[in-house]
Order: C-alpha cells, then sequence, then structure tokens
C-alpha cells in the first residue's frame, strides 16, 4: 500500500479524507530525500513514495531541498515543522520522519583544512586532514581528521535530541 503524502499548506485546505480517517498519520520532516531523488531514476521522486506501509497512512511532508538539521531543528525558523509538531496545527502523529545529516556532511567537507593564511585549522574544526597529516595518515583514514568526524557526530546527535 502506498502512503498519500501532502504538504503542510494542504492540511489547511479541506482534504478529502480527512488525515484522521488514515490509519497512520506521519510528519516528515528533511532534505532533497524526502523531496526529490536523482538516485532512484525509476520513480525519480522523493523517497517517501517508496514506502510500503501495511495500512492507509497520511503523511505531512516539511521536507526542503538542500536543508540543514541546523536549520530543521530551529523552531522559530522553522515555524511549519514546529505548528505541526507543537503548535495549534499539532496532531498525534505515529511517527516523525527525518532524513537529515547529508547537507550537513557537506557543509562541514567545505571547510578547509588550512585557514586563508596556510595554516592548518584546529582538527576538530574540519573533516579533512591537512596535506602533511594525509601523507603520514594509515591507508584508508589518510584524509579524514577523526577529531572533525567526531564533533560533526555530536553536532548530529545533540541536534536530534
Amino acid at each position: 500500500m502506498q502512503a498519500v503524502i501532502k504538504s503542510p499548506s494542504d492540511l489547511r485546505a479541506d482534504i478529502d479524507p480527512a488525515p484522521e480517517s488514515y490509519g497512520k498519520r506521519f510528519l516528515a520532516e528533511g532534505d532533497s530525500w524526502f523531496t526529490f531523488s536523482t538516485l532512484w531514476l525509476p520513480r525519480n521522486s522523493n523517497l517517501l513514495f517508496g514506502l510500503d506501509v501495511p495500512q492507509s497512512t497520511f503523511i505531512i511532508n516539511c521536507a526542503a531541498p538542500g536543508d540543514t538539521l541546523r536549520h530543521m531543528v530551529r523552531f522559530p525558523k522553522n515555524r511549519g515543522f514546529a505548528n505541526l509538531l507543537r503548535g495549534r496545527e499539532a496532531r498525534i502523529w505515529d511517527a516523525i520522519l527525518i532524513s537529515a545529516g547529508g547537507n550537513d556532511l557537506i557543509d562541514a567537507a567545505g571547510v578547509p583544512p588550512l585557514d586563508p593564511g596556510g595554516q592548518a585549522l584546529a582538527p576538530e574544526l574540519r573533516l579533512l586532514r591537512t596535506p602533511e597529516e594525509a601523507a603520514a595518515g594509515p591507508p584508508g583514514e589518510r584524509f579524514i581528521s577523526e577529531p572533525g568526524w567526531d564533533a560533526l557526530a555530536h553536532y548530529l546527535r545533540l541536534s536530534l535530541r
């Protein structure tokens, strides 16, 4: 069975049937994986369309391409999701689906290992090692700054909480 997927603005309109008439109600927030996916060529659509649910399921999708976890959890700026989660349009959701972290990883990987003056940034501030660190590193781990990776993982865990 395929889920019915609607945007938050659809909730303000008269939807027939109403979300309450479905067996399950999910709230989705995320990035491009929940909005479009060029990796899934047969459907060329978001991953939510591929959900195989055992009963009638209604999904409100708040996702936006390029969104970061940092933005998703900033409720004053992300009013649509916050309103559906705990505001005047809040409902009891059977599940909250999250697709997050990919764009945060891309942003973190974009931080160069060296500052504009050629000095190495602190390892916890970057995901990549300097050329000198990479040359001395073990194969398979040469290019990744472990303290930087740990800092990103810590940030993602805290943001999800």
